[in-house]
């Protein structure tokens, strides 16, 4: 996964997230926040969905860290 055009606004942050597995994908977002006293801990989810004809994918996930 490639993340890329971030934006931090206080303590959330949201970005795009593009796979090349995946390149008709057209939701493709992240999303979360920093949290702790000194927000050195971070959590979020992203989405990556492909709507192609047929089943299509949709890639949902969450993530977190602490140091």
């Amino acid at each position: 996964m490639v993340i890329s055009g971030g934006v931090i606004s206080g303590n959330h942050f949201t970005a795009t997230v593009t796979s090349p597995t995946i390149p008709a994908a057209t939701h493709t977002t992240i999303s979360g926040a920093f949290y702790g006293a000194t927000g050195n801990e971070v959590a979020g989810t992203f989405v990556l969905s492909d709507p192609s004809p047929g089943p299509g994918m949709i890639f949902i996930g969450s993530f977190g860290a602490k140091p």
